[in-house]
């Protein structure tokens, strides 16, 4: 990305900063224990996008 796309980038499309860590500590860690299950319920639920809609 170069030029305009970087402003907007920065100063309009990142609308929120969360810090996952911690989730993301525990996802591991289940992974090492075996316990996918749990791994994948700890995921975020991905919604799609509809572009131009």
């Amino acid at each position: 990305m170069r030029n305009q796309a970087v402003e907007k980038y920065c100063n309009e499309w990142i609308v929120n900063i969360t810090d996952i860590t911690d989730k993301a500590r525990k996802i591991d860690a289940c992974i090492a224990n075996g316990d996918l299950d749990t791994a994948y319920n700890l995921l975020p639920v991905e919604k799609p996008y509809h572009f131009g809609e």
